[in-house]
């Protein structure tokens, strides 16, 4: 197995539909399985993800790093892409994955640039700030990966026991990743989030 995708949800039967869509009609050759990591939704989350998913999986504890952290468990791919129910991906993300850990296999783990999927004036200023400052922290060596777009080694994740169940655990994860390796924030290829 090539990549992992894993998507914690948590009620999240308004937007989980399209998110599992947008991962289930990637355009690549490449071998890849979508996880579901459910923290106990009290709607129909995980009826709906039933129709998409290839594995579905409980977290007792409502907390996102816990839900990801199940849902890596249970993964067999060499890469684990890490995307928030409220997120799509255009049809060619998980090949750019792909791509970008075979060419360069000191890279640990990285994260994409994203697109708000409102339109408004303040949330493009926002964006746009956003996405320069992750570019900033990439230049001086200090990568933050936003969970809603993060991909990594499964190895590698692995021997830091992943997520903390922490305020801001990408945050604190990125750190902790940033000192087995290589990582990067790659702007040339995005997800588009509500986050």
């Amino acid at each position: 197995m090539d990549i992992s995708v894993i998507v914690p949800t948590l009620n999240e039967e308004k937007s989980i539909e399209v998110c599992l869509k947008s991962i289930k009609s990637q355009k690549t050759n490449k071998e890849y399985e979508i996880i579901v990591s459910d923290c106990e939704s009290e709607d129909k989350t995980v009826e709906i993800a039933r129709r998409y998913a290839d594995n579905i999986v409980f977290s007792k504890k409502k907390s996102i790093a816990v839900a990801r952290n199940t849902g890596a468990k249970s993964a067999k791919g060499k890469y684990l892409v890490f995307i928030d129910a409220d997120t799509v991906m255009p049809e060619n993300y998980l090949e750019k994955v792909f791509e970008k850990f075979e060419k360069d296999p000191d890279l640990v783990g990285f994260s994409s640039g994203f697109r708000f999927s409102r339109n408004d004036g303040k949330i493009k200023l926002i964006e746009k700030f956003t996405n320069s400052y992750l570019l900033f922290r990439d230049k001086i060596g200090m990568v933050t990966m936003p969970g809603f777009s993060t991909s990594v080694r499964k190895e590698v994740f692995d021997s830091l026991n992943g997520f903390k169940d922490v305020l801001l655990e990408d945050g604190e994860f990125s750190i902790r990743l940033r000192r087995t390796g290589k990582t990067r924030y790659f702007s040339d290829f995005y997800v588009i989030t509500s986050s």
